[in-house]
């Protein structure tokens, strides 16, 4: 209940010019100090007594008022960084001007702000004033997500997409498998053609591998002056044919996959 002046304390019966020692309620203005001789009055969260000449604060036993005293940027208010433990936050709000000072039950909020870290949420810890001293209560807006499984949420992944990506996942696991596979099974080897061709030893060689032949670069014009070509592939061995003798002997690059 609320009352705005003594006018509208006294048009309720509140006060009577016979009685004293009235609890009055919460009053948006502090009335004449006698006009409530012996009366108690909650003003802006503080109890107030009259004796008929002043108003004086008083503590009411067994009462304990919570006011709140603001929320503080734990970098920018408290100059601390956003690693900052409480107990770190807690010295530094003890060290803290307050006006009026804190008393039992009182609290305020300590934000963290983690804009620049995705890793982290934002969160504000409470803090409560008891006796002498501020001390943590808890957090709000904290999660037990990880980074991970934040940047999840945020990227608007879905569980229909979940079982595409999945599905894509296994084919591209078995192409690289695939791949992989076929990459172990390619051979190489640099080898001698005679000036006039002929059948020349490749270990491992098949009759039905796949083949590549290249002049290496220091025989690139005899190879190409001779004509030379491979004509004919078997077990450990491929022959070369040339249309004339080569000026020298040849060296060729042999790849095949089998």
């Amino acid at each position: 209940m609320s009352y705005s002046n003594y006018s509208d304390i006294a048009a309720r019966g509140i006060i009577e010019s016979a009685k004293q020692g009235k609890m009055i309620g919460a009053v948006s203005a502090l009335p004449s100090a006698s006009d409530c001789n012996g009366c108690t009055i909650l003003f802006n969260g503080v109890f107030y007594y009259s004796n008929g000449t002043t108003w004086t604060e008083v503590a009411i036993h067994g009462m304990d008022t919570a006011e709140f005293k603001g929320t503080f940027d734990v970098v920018a208010d408290l100059g601390l960084t956003t690693s900052a433990t409480p107990a770190q936050v807690a010295a530094v709000l003890n060290a803290r001007a307050f006006t009026p000072a804190p008393t039992n039950n009182d609290y305020c909020f300590v934000f963290y702000d983690y804009a620049s870290d995705p890793g982290n949420i934002n969160k504000y810890e409470r803090y409560k004033f008891s006796a002498t001293s501020w001390a943590y209560e808890f957090t709000l807006n904290n999660s037990s997500f990880t980074a991970e499984q934040w940047a999840a949420i945020n990227s608007g992944i879905t569980d229909s997409k979940v079982v595409t990506y999945d599905g894509y996942n296994a084919k591209i696991s078995g192409l690289e498998s695939e791949v992989e596979t076929k990459q172990r099974k390619i051979s190489s080897v640099s080898v001698k053609v005679p000036i006039s061709g002929g059948v020349v030893r490749v270990d491992g060689m098949t009759d039905s591998a796949l083949v590549w032949v290249s002049p290496a670069p220091s025989s690139m014009e005899a190879y190409s002056a001779a004509g030379c070509y491979c004509t004919e592939q078997a077990t450990d061995s491929l022959t070369f044919t040339v249309k004339k003798d080569a000026e020298a002997e040849m060296t060729v690059n042999v790849a095949w996959a089998v």
